[in-house]
Parts: C-alpha cells; sequence; structure tokens
C-alpha cells in the first residue's frame, strides 16, 4: 500500500513539475527547457518572479515543494529494496538487496522453495537453489530413518506411520542449521485424545543437544534424534521407551 502512496506521488510530482514548467514557459522558453532537465534554473525563475503575478509561479512552486517533501518522505519509508521487489519481483530484488534475504521467514522460503519450484533453499544466496545430489541422498538417509523407527516401533507393539507433509513449523525448524528432517508421528489406532507426536532429525548428536538446550517442549534424544511429545499416557510413555531402546545405524 505503501509503495503504491509512492508511485501515486511521483506521478502527481511529475504533473506539478510540467505545470512549474508550462509556468517558466511564458516567461522563457528556453529557461523552461533547461528547468525541466536541470531544475536548478527553475529556483532562479520562482526567486526572480515570485512576486510577479503575471507570472503566476508561486502556487506551482509551492505545491512543487510539497510535493518533493512528501516523496522524499515516503521514499524513505518504502525504500530501495521494496522498491526493486515492486518492480521486478521477489527473485531479483533479493538479489539486488541482501536485506531482503532475512525479511521473510527462512521456514516460509523453504515451503516456497519447495512448492513453487521443486528446489531447495540456500541460506547463504537467499534464493532458491537446484537440488543436488546430496541434497537427494540426504533424502533417502532421511527416509531410511523413518522406515527403520517405523518398523522398530512396530516390533514392539507401536503401530503408525511418520507423515512429512510440510507444516508452517516444520519448515521453521528446517530453516535452521540444527535440523535436517522433521516427521510426525501417528499411532494407530488414531483417537481425537492423540497429541501431536514429532520426530526431529538432526545434523548431529551435538546439534540435537543444542537444540534441546534452546526449544522448549519435552524431547528425548537417541544419537541424532530428537522425538518431542506433548502427552503423558501410557502409550507416550511407551513410545518414549521403545525409543530410547532404539540403536540408530
Amino acid at each position: 500500500m505503501l509503495i503504491l502512496l509512492f508511485l501515486l506521488l511521483v506521478l502527481v510530482s511529475l504533473a506539478a513539475w510540467i505545470w512549474l514548467t508550462e509556468r517558466i514557459w511564458r516567461i522563457s522558453p528556453v529557461g523552461a527547457g533547461a528547468s525541466f532537465i536541470f531544475a536548478i534554473p527553475a529556483l532562479y525563475f520562482c526567486y526572480a518572479h515570485w512576486n510577479d503575478p503575471k507570472a503566476g509561479l508561486r502556487l506551482p512552486a509551492i505545491v512543487n515543494i510539497v510535493l518533493t517533501v512528501l516523496v522524499m518522505l515516503v521514499g524513505v519509508k518504502v525504500g530501495s529494496a521494496e522498491l526493486d521487489r515492486f518492480m521486478y519481483g521477489d527473485d531479483i530484488a533479493r538479489q539486488k538487496n541482501p536485506q531482503l534475504r532475512t525479511s521473510q521467514p527462512d521456514g516460509e522460503m523453504t515451503a516456497w522453495c519447495r512448492t513453487k519450484h521443486q528446489a531447495a533453499y540456500d541460506h547463504e544466496l537467499g534464493t532458491c537453489v537446484e537440488r543436488g545430489k546430496d541434497d537427494a541422498e540426504t533424502q533417502q538417509s532421511r527416509q531410511t530413518t523413518l522406515d527403520n523407527l517405523t518398523a522398530w516401533f512396530k516390533q514392539n507393539g507401536l503401530d503408525g506411520e511418520f507423515d512429512q507433509t510440510p507444516t508452517k513449523a516444520a519448515d521453521a525448524l528446517l530453516a535452521g542449521r540444527e535440523i535436517s528432517g522433521v516427521a510426525a508421528f501417528n499411532l494407530y489406532p488414531l483417537s481425537m485424545e492423540q497429541k501431536p507426536v514429532s520426530l526431529l532429525i538432526c545434523v548431529s548428536p551435538a546439534a540435537c543437544i543444542d537444540h534441546q538446550r534452546s526449544a522448549a517442549g519435552a524431547m528425548l534424544r537417541n544419537a541424532n534424534l530428537l522425538l518431542v511429545t506433548q502427552a503423558d499416557d501410557a502409550r507416550t510413555r511407551q513410545l518414549q521407551a521403545v525409543f530410547a531402546r532404539y540403536r540408530p545405524g
């Protein structure tokens, strides 16, 4: 909304400037041309003919001064980065203005790159990049971890499956440096009282420890895995006990 106001003020200022140079034209066509291009001659004509009612420069000069001040004030609020975003789009604006790379939460950018471009979000470049071999291998490793853990739970009487459907909360976690995978675990049979259970796959055991220190909530660590629970019922306690006995790898 602010940028639209800025553009409207610029257009009105241009019209007001044409109005002023048209009045100067009545005095000096050459002066009007020079004023329109360089602006400084207009100051001379306004000063020299300020009290000349026939020239009629006072009102358009005042209007131009007011509009110029408004354009500058609104322009400071908008900033060149937002103007680039409006003119060229988000991708080019982020490349031209590094400060925009953190203006949108990384979690949202991760989801946007994944859903819109089937790409990954590069934190350093602040833009979407093509998924490479390493990323594909990471996905395969993550899926293997989830499959093995699902089988382990089932062997110990806990039937269920992991769900990796993107959510804002999951994307916010993935946007950090510590977490490489997030999945919700649905215990079967499902019930209305069932509280969410999540598995966080850390980039390393040390990253899990760091995340435990900084995050809130009940978390149980096993190597580079974190089990996040929000309930204290019998099934949840059984799940925690089985998870604690799991041996990754």
